[in-house]
C-alpha cells in the first residue's frame, strides 16, 4: 500500500533530481506518474494524504511552465490553491499562490501575477521560509511596477530568511534553499544590473561547468544582467541556450531569446556579431 511518508519521500526527491537534473521531460515524466498514482488516493485518503496531493500538484504546476505549458500550469496551481484552502492550510495555499503567480509572470500577465502573490503576502500562520518566499516574489512584482516599496520588502525578506532553510517543515516540498537567486531576479526587475551580479556573486565556483537545471537558471539571470558588456553577455546568451537545449527546458530556451532582444536593442551597431549569436536559436 501507498504510504503517505513514500510519497513525501519520493517528491523530495524529485525536486532535488529536478535541481541537479539534465533531463527535465524525464522528471516530467515521473511526476506525472506520482499525480496519476496519488490523485485517485487521496479522494479516500486523510487530510495527510490530500495535503500531499496538493504539494503534488504545486511540483507539477512548477515543472508545466518548464514546458511553457502555460494552461496546464495553471489548472494545476489553481487545484491545488483550492484543496490547500479546503484543508485550511495556509502555507500550502501561498505555495500554491505562488506557483499561480509565477506562472502569469511567464505569461506576461502582470496583474494577475500581481493579485495570485498579493493574497498569498497577506495570509497569516506561514512558516518562517515561505514567508520569506511569498515577500521576496511581492518585492520583484512591485519592482515591475515600479513601487517605491519595493527595496523595503526585498531588504525584509533577506531578513527573514532561515539561515538553515532545509529545517523548516515545508522545505521538503518547496526546496526554497538560497535568497541570492531570487535578490538578483529582483535587481534585474528594477533595473539594477550590476547588483543583480553582485547578489550572484556566491555561485562563481568551479562546479558551476555542470549542466543541470540549477545553473542554468543562474544562467538565465546573469545572462541579461551582462548587458552592459556585449560580448561576456553574447557568451552568456549563447550558453543559457544550449543549456535550455540539452536539460529540455523551453521557458530557459524563451528567455535566452527575450536576453536576445535586448542586446539587439541596446547595441545594433554589432550586425555581424547578433547574427552569428542568433544562429544559437535553431
Amino acid at each position: 500500500m501507498f504510504e503517505n511518508e513514500n510519497g513525501e519521500k519520493i517528491l523530495d526527491e524529485l525536486w532535488t533530481q529536478f535541481y541537479a537534473s539534465d533531463d527535465i521531460p524525464f522528471v516530467t515524466e515521473q511526476a506525472d506518474a506520482l499525480l496519476a498514482h496519488v490523485r485517485p488516493l487521496a479522494l479516500r485518503a486523510n487530510r495527510e494524504g490530500r495535503k500531499l496531493l496538493c504539494k503534488v500538484l504545486q511540483f507539477n504546476s512548477m515543472l508545466a511552465y518548464h514546458s511553457r505549458d502555460y494552461g496546464k500550469s495553471l489548472m494545476l496551481a489553481k487545484e491545488a490553491q483550492a484543496l490547500a484552502g479546503l484543508l485550511n492550510d495556509k502555507n500550502l495555499e501561498a505555495v500554491s499562490l505562488l506557483r499561480e503567480s509565477l506562472t502569469y509572470y511567464y505569461l506576461g500577465q502582470s496583474i494577475p501575477r500581481f493579485l495570485a502573490i498579493a493574497k498569498a503576502f497577506v495570509l497569516d500562520g506561514l512558516s518562517p521560509l515561505v514567508r520569506a518566499r511569498i515577500w521576496m516574489a511581492m518585492s520583484e512584482a512591485l519592482a515591475a511596477r515600479h513601487s517605491p516599496g519595493a527595496a523595503k520588502i526585498h531588504d525584509a525578506a533577506l531578513k527573514m530568511w532561515p539561515d538553515k532553510p532545509h529545517l523548516d517543515e515545508h522545505f521538503s516540498y518547496t526546496h526554497f534553499l538560497s535568497p541570492d537567486i531570487l535578490s538578483a531576479k529582483f535587481f534585474l526587475t528594477a533595473g539594477e544590473e550590476k547588483e543583480a551580479l553582485e547578489a550572484l556573486k556566491n555561485f562563481e565556483s568551479s562546479d558551476f561547468e555542470d549542466i543541470n537545471a540549477f545553473n542554468t537558471e543562474i544562467l538565465s539571470v546573469a545572462a541579461p544582467a551582462m548587458i552592459h558588456n556585449f560580448k561576456r553577455a553574447a557568451t552568456l546568451i549563447a550558453e543559457l541556450a544550449r543549456r535550455a537545449e540539452i536539460i529540455g527546458s523551453p521557458l530557459r530556451l524563451a528567455q535566452a531569446h527575450a536576453a536576445y532582444d535586448k542586446l539587439e536593442q541596446r547595441y545594433p551597431q554589432y550586425k555581424r556579431d547578433l547574427i552569428a549569436l542568433k544562429s544559437v536559436f535553431h
